[in-house]
């Protein structure tokens, strides 16, 4: 049966078109919210020769009398409006999935049509904001979604053929060498599933150095009306239900005011100190961006990095691949490589140097405790941590010497570092009681999710965030349209109930925790065992250890683990 409804308030009589006898208590989910006095439903066609009675009326909703906490769940109802909030990586990778793609709108049909808008709390995108990224699993998601998108990334880096891992030497030479990975003979020596991801058809290595600000600036510009799809300035305060309409969605409300939608989805893709990841577990949003982790705030880990960035110049000799060099020292260890700076841009080198903090002991402060405070985390890379270059090169150059790592690569780039950044390395809890979504109450089935960092944020010695920021995004995307493709599908049978949007995010959420987890527990090991210990205590077993994985082939199959996308 369909019947048309009349609502009548205190205030106004609001007239609805015609609906389904399944979304009355859909509707009666909504109603208390609009101050009701009473409700009439009227037939509107008859159903094989039968017609609902000439009409019914719900009485004592006025004041929030009616209770529907009895009434079953609203029916589900497709995602067409989405809110991201955040043009990072994964944020930039959730707007191509949804509008950018046509490989996945070929796969699950006409449904698949997403309204996306991008809220971004900074002034504009930062394009010199940050150090050099390895994608490596990422470009082969990307073609996965658009491979116009893929090109455009891979042609604003350079191929990232050789991974080499070096030591202070241990007898008179500069240093000693304990495992080189030739990349693309690697990958094609071991064949399947590793080539089929990491190499494009033609057997051109899709791994690739590029800088971060370039690679968002690739993801900008591929994107369709970028300018009127990413709104900057916006910082989220709040998210609440629709009390307008219905058809409920949820409403954003940002700092300066304004509020926009209504949304069906609203995807965090907004980093460390998430808004949305605050607002899932605690059901709202501090003002102090310091405040919203709480009790599951992030532990210092006791290890900090500096990172040098020269800018390229036309006039110097320009690299067509990279090779990423690691130099490990006592308490420290350092990274050197050349990246892509975008199409016809020269090539951008960056030098990293990763070292104990002195006044702590791992996570545990060593001494004088009220008198320490631990490294800023900037994994936003805000500009006003750049530091003064002057003395940053001579301190980053001296903390390197007097650990003993080899300067013959990186000692030249922090010489003319046009800037330098600096950071503490924080282990986020990887665990959560609430999961990485939830529904939005009394919006109809609006839900926030969490992408990204906000949703892992993972220590950088796999070099992983930008790649699984890429997964995750496209695993959320390919959820979302199975999701839609599902409840528009005609083979349901009338008894069968399509499952909830909330089953589809926690399928999710299992598929991208393993992965994510998994690198997590890597990653924060294998921060500590690279330094070798504070004065090199361990650092003659972590050379013989990785010299022995290197002889083994381990290494290369932790690397290519990694590497290799899951989705």
């Amino acid at each position: 049966w369909r019947i048309s409804c009349r609502i009548t308030s205190t205030r106004e009589t609001i007239h609805l078109p015609s609906f389904h006898c399944a979304q009355v208590e859909s509707i009666l989910h909504q109603v208390h919210r609009l101050n009701v006095g009473f409700i009439f439903f009227l037939p509107d066609e008859k159903h094989h020769g039968q017609t609902i009675a000439d009409g019914f009326i719900l009485h004592g909703c006025s004041g929030g009398a009616f209770d529907d906490s009895t009434s079953s769940p609203p029916p589900p109802r497709t995602i067409k409006k989405v809110a991201v909030i955040g043009s990072g990586i994964s944020g930039l990778t959730v707007a191509h999935c949804l509008t950018n793609s046509p490989l996945l709108r070929d796969r699950y049909g006409a449904l698949s049509r997403f309204d996306v808008s991008i809220y971004d709390s900074r002034s504009s995108l930062d394009t010199r904001a940050g150090a050099g990224v390895q994608l490596n699993g990422g470009p082969a998601v990307l073609g996965l979604i658009n491979p116009t998108v893929q090109q455009a990334v891979t042609s604003a880096g350079l191929p990232q053929v050789r991974v080499q891992s070096r030591t202070k030497s241990w007898g008179d030479d500069p240093f000693d060498t304990l495992f080189q990975v030739e990349l693309p003979e690697s990958i094609l020596r071991k064949g399947g599933e590793l080539a089929e991801k990491l190499m494009d058809k033609n057997n051109n290595l899709l791994w690739t150095a590029i800088m971060r600000g370039a690679l968002q600036q690739a993801l900008v510009d591929t994107l369709p009306n970028s300018q009127g799809i990413i709104s900057f300035n916006k910082e989220l305060v709040g998210i609440a239900a629709n009390p307008q309409t219905i058809d409920g969605g949820c409403l954003l409300e940002f700092v300066d005011g304004s509020t926009e939608g209504p949304f069906d989805l609203v995807v965090g893709a907004d980093g460390i100190k998430s808004a949305c990841k605050e607002f899932i577990e605690k059901g709202k949003i501090s003002a102090d961006p310091s405040q919203r982790e709480g009790a599951a705030a992030a532990i210092y880990s006791g290890i900090r990095i500096k990172y040098a960035v020269k800018d390229g110049v036309e006039s110097e000799n320009q690299m067509e691949t990279a090779t990423l060099k690691q130099y490990f020292g006592n308490g420290a260890f350092a990274l050197d490589g050349i990246y892509g700076a975008g199409p016809s841009k020269p090539n951008t080198r960056s030098a990293f140097l990763v070292y104990l903090d002195d006044n702590y002991n791992g996570p545990f402060r060593r001494k004088n405790p009220a008198q320490i405070t631990a490294a800023q985390e900037n994994a936003d890379w805000t500009q006003d941590v750049e530091l003064t270059l002057q003395s940053e090169r001579a301190i980053m150059k001296t903390a390197a010497s007097e650990a003993g790592v080899p300067t013959v690569d990186v000692g030249p780039t922090i010489d003319s570092a046009d800037r330098i950044f600096s950071l503490g390395v924080y282990y986020h809890n990887p665990f959560s009681l609430v999961g990485w979504s939830k529904e939005v109450a009394r919006s109809g089935g609006s839900h926030v999710v969490l992408v990204g960092d906000a949703a892992h944020a993972l220590p950088p010695f796999l070099g992983q965030g930008s790649n699984q920021a890429i997964q995750d995004a496209y695993c959320l995307a390919c959820k979302l349209y199975e999701y839609n493709m599902c409840l528009g599908s005609e083979s349901l049978v009338e008894e069968e109930s399509p499952k909830g949007l909330e089953e589809y995010l926690k399928k999710y959420q299992d598929l991208r925790w393993r992965v994510t987890f998994d690198i997590f527990l890597k990653s924060l090991l294998l921060g500590y065992l690279e330094t070798g210990g504070r004065d090199g205590i361990y650092a003659k077993f972590r050379d013989a250890f990785f010299k022995t994985m290197g002889l083994v082939g381990v290494a290369e199959r932790v690397l290519f683990s990694a590497a290799t996308p899951k989705v």
